[in-house]
C-alpha cells in the first residue's frame, strides 16, 4: 500500500514538471480534471496538482463516464441535442454531450469514484480511463514494467483487464507479448495488485 497515495505504489508516483494548477506552489502528479474555483465558482480545466490539494479539493476525472463498466455504475442515455457542434460539445465536456451518456453514480461506484478522485490520475492511459477493481475496493498501481522479462512474468501471473476481469473471456482482446514481442513502450502496460487478497491484474493501452 503506498504510503503517499494508497492506491499508488510510491515507487511508481511520478511527480510532474508542471507546478499544481490549483495552488501553483508545490509541483503537482498528473492530474486531468475539473475544478470549480470556490471563489469565483468558475469551472476549470487542470493538468496538475499537487497532494494536498488533490486530498482537499473537489475535483472530477475527466472522461469519468468512461469508468462506469469498471465500477458497475448504472447509466442512463439524456436526450442532448443530437446535432451538437463538436467545439459546442468540448465546452460542456464534449465527450460526456458527445454520447449521450451521464453516469449515475451511486453504492458501491460512488464509493469507488470518490476515491479515485483523490489519486493522481497515474498510470498514463492512453486511450481511457480505467482501473482495476477487486474485493470490492480499488486495486493498487504498482507500475509498468521495466523490461521484457517482467513483462512477460506479469501476463503470466496476472489477469488481463479491460474495464473488468477478462479471464473468463473466451477469446480475450489482448496482445500475447510472448507470441508477437514487446510492445512499443512498457509504459503501454499498467500493473496493479489487489490490496486484499494480493491478486495481480494488467492493463493494455496502446
Amino acid at each position: 500500500m503506498g504510503k503517499i497515495f494508497k492506491y499508488i505504489a510510491d515507487e511508481a508516483l511520478v511527480l510532474s514538471e508542471y507546478s499544481c494548477d490549483i495552488c501553483s506552489e508545490r509541483l503537482g502528479y498528473n492530474y486531468h480534471a475539473f475544478w470549480v474555483n470556490p471563489e469565483t465558482n468558475e469551472e476549470i480545466e487542470i493538468s496538475s496538482a499537487c497532494k494536498d490539494c488533490i486530498e482537499h479539493s473537489s475535483l472530477e476525472w475527466s472522461c469519468e463516464f468512461d469508468l462506469m463498466d469498471s465500477f458497475g455504475a448504472d447509466h442512463k442515455i439524456i436526450e442532448i441535442n443530437k446535432h451538437i457542434d463538436w467545439n459546442e460539445g468540448e465546452k460542456k465536456r464534449g465527450f460526456l454531450l458527445r454520447y449521450d451518456k451521464k453516469p449515475i453514480w451511486e453504492g458501491k461506484a460512488l464509493e469507488l469514484l470518490n476515491k479515485l478522485r483523490k489519486t493522481p490520475k497515474i498510470p498514463w492511459l492512453i486511450q481511457r480511463p480505467d482501473w482495476a477493481v477487486c474485493c470490492e475496493d480499488l486495486c493498487e498501481f504498482q507500475g509498468s514494467p521495466k523490461n521484457y522479462e517482467e513483462l512477460i512474468d506479469i501476463q503470466k501471473e496476472g489477469t488481463y483487464w479491460d474495464k473488468g476481469d477478462r479471464s473468463k473471456d473466451h477469446i480475450p482482446y489482448h496482445r500475447d507479448f510472448i507470441e508477437h514481442g514487446e510492445p512499443l513502450l512498457f509504459d503501454e502496460i499498467s500493473n496493479f495488485k489487489c490490496l486484499h487478497c494480493n491478486r495481480q491484474y494488467w492493463i493494455d493501452q496502446f
